[in-house]
């Protein structure tokens, strides 16, 4: 018994062979992150420093300096160079220093690192978030969180901390031989 393949069936395995092999080729690739590295640095001692970020993980300490200075770190897995998940606007407006990260719906392909250092002079830090992980140390202005589904880590010397979440995590530890005024609810 002898069995004839048509032109239609070797065209069909052929496509069907090109479709597997690109998926595999897809996604083995797609294993090894593009790292994106960009820094700000604020230009004149800024007084507060306002930071949207609704995804990520965000490391902030105090330092001795009287700049910010942000390391920001975009690690994307996506396949398509073209496709920008993560944008930064930084701009600085009288004392205040803004940073507003503006990412795609759900990170599934990218993540971002912003390592984030402070004077310890800074009068006032305020962070709005969604789903972000924050750690926060050595800072001693005025704190303010707002978030939905983040987790907040602090060794607060802070004069005042507040922090407003919706359904997150927090972690914090206070010197309470400063005068310290504690607001902090989770409302989930």
């Amino acid at each position: 018994m002898r069995i004839i393949f048509g032109k239609m069936f070797w065209k069909k395995v052929i496509s069907l062979s090109f479709i597997i092999s690109g998926i595999i080729c897809l996604t083995g690739c797609a294993d090894k992150a593009r790292i994106e590295k960009n820094y700000f640095k604020s230009q004149k001692t800024a007084s507060t420093l306002n930071l949207f970020s609704p995804n990520g993980k965000i490391n902030i300490h105090g330092w001795e300096k009287d700049f910010i200075e942000i390391d920001a770190t975009k690690r994307t897995y996506s396949l398509f160079p073209e496709q920008n998940l993560i944008k930064f606007q930084a701009e600085e407006i009288d004392n205040n220093f803004n940073l507003n990260v503006s990412t795609a719906d759900s990170l599934v392909n990218a993540e971002i690192i912003l390592d984030i250092k402070v004077p310890f002079i800074l009068q006032g830090l305020n962070i709005l978030t969604e789903n972000a992980e924050c750690n926060i140390n050595d800072t001693f202005g005025n704190v303010n969180i707002t978030g939905k589904n983040s987790i907040i880590n602090g060794d607060f010397k802070n004069i005042t901390v507040k922090i407003n979440l919706i359904n997150g995590v927090i972690n914090a530890t206070f010197d309470l031989t400063l005068s310290t005024d504690v607001i902090m609810s989770n409302e989930q």
